[in-house]
Formats: structure tokens, sequence, C-alpha cells
């Protein structure tokens, strides 16, 4: 079983990896990698043979993930403004 630390290096060294991917294109392209990412992600998520619920559970994921980014933005900027000033 991985510990929560292991997840949180795993899940930094998986994030540094897509950012250096990313990183110096358009923001237009960015935004539509992480989008298409979280489209992946949630595609995923299937209650077979019920369409709602697999609609409940994709939106209740949603709004757990939005909640959890904008818990991420200041940590990220204050990270951002670290590296780059």
């Amino acid at each position: 079983m991985t510990s929560t630390v292991e997840q949180a290096r795993e899940v930094d060294k998986i994030s540094q990896q897509i950012y250096n991917l990313i990183a110096g294109r358009a923001a237009v392209v960015q935004g539509a990698v992480c989008a298409d990412l979280l489209a992946r992600w949630l595609a995923g998520h299937i209650v077979p043979g019920d369409e709602q619920k697999t609609k409940a559970v994709r939106e209740r994921i949603l709004k757990t993930h939005i909640e959890i980014v904008r818990r991420l933005i200041p940590i990220n900027e204050e990270q951002i403004l670290a590296q780059h000033g």
C-alpha cells in the first residue's frame, strides 16, 4: 500500500513532468491540455448501465476537484513567484 507521503511525491513528480511539457506554450494550448486530461479522467468514471448515476458521480467528482484546485492556486502562485519573481 502506498502512503500519503509517497502519493504526494508521485503527484509532484508527474505534475512537474506535465508542467515541463506545456510550459512556454500558448495559454490556450495549456488550458486545452488541462481540460482534455480532466475530461479523460472524468470519462473513466462510469456507473455501468446507469447514465444518470454516471452523470451524478462525474458532477460530484468535478465539484470536489474544482474545490481542490481553488485551494491549490495560492500555494502554486507562491511557488511560481519564489522561482520567477
